[in-house]
């Protein structure tokens, strides 16, 4: 699924996970900029990809996002992913999405049973 939504997978380490995509003409909006959808894909994939490289098998229970600014067409969005708190059953992350200049696209926090 992540070749289909054109996620990569940049450095990945426990507790640390970057993934990123280069929005392409398939992911604009009518408004010409990325699909607000596909920004929630990439950061709850994120989400879950850095609570499995504690060893968890993470399923999003609870997730919010805020967009802060457009992600236009030819644009890398970096997805960096970091633990705030993991349990034996639950993780809380926190993921932030830049552009390329490191610019500030969106915040998404995410809750995940860890099954």
């Amino acid at each position: 699924m992540l070749k289909r939504l054109g996620v990569q997978i940049g450095d990945v380490s426990e507790g640390h996970v970057e993934l990123y995509i280069d929005v392409i003409d398939s992911m604009v909006n009518m408004q010409g900029v990325c699909h607000g959808g596909l920004l929630f894909a990439l950061a709850d994939t994120a989400c879950a990809y850095v609570l499995a490289t504690t060893g968890g098998t993470p399923a999003t229970v609870d997730a919010s996002m805020t967009y802060l600014r457009p992600a236009p067409l030819g644009e890398r969005v970096t997805a960096t992913a970091a633990i705030v708190k993991s349990g034996k059953r639950m993780g809380f992350t926190v993921v932030r999405l830049e552009d390329r200049e490191g610019d500030l696209l969106a915040t998404f926090r995410g809750t995940c049973a860890l099954v």
